[in-house]
């Protein structure tokens, strides 16, 4: 049907100074300690180790998805002193575990969680 609408799964919307644009979906794949950078979107980790945010005030336009694809633990790290949810760290531990992270400017805030299971 012409008129049937169904939204791209490789796009996102993006805030940016003058709205809402949509973007394609970027998915890295990380082995070891890295850091997000405005290019990431999609963080798929297999191993034990730290993923650091950027500061909460350079990114206010995304929201970047980081999910446990192995059997390690990854940790997400707030920039510097930053919390997310007011913790310095959050983890998952298990696989295919997931958070959904926005910035409002100052703080990271988790806007969708997954523990790795069927149910929640």
């Amino acid at each position: 049907m012409a008129d049937d609408y169904r939204p791209s799964l490789t796009s996102r919307p993006v805030s940016t100074s003058s709205g809402i644009k949509e973007g394609p979906s970027n998915f890295r794949s990380v082995t070891a300690t890295d850091t997000l950078d405005v290019n990431d979107d999609t963080l798929l980790c297999n191993g034990t180790f730290t993923v650091t945010l950027p500061a909460a005030n350079s990114d206010v336009r995304n929201r970047y998805v980081i999910k446990n694809v192995g059997s390690g633990t990854i940790t997400v790290d707030g920039a510097s002193a930053e919390t997310i949810d007011g913790s310095a760290t959050r983890t998952l531990t298990k696989q295919y575990s997931s958070l959904t992270i926005a910035s409002d400017g100052t703080a990271w805030h988790i806007l969708t969680a997954y523990d790795g299971s069927e149910t929640l």
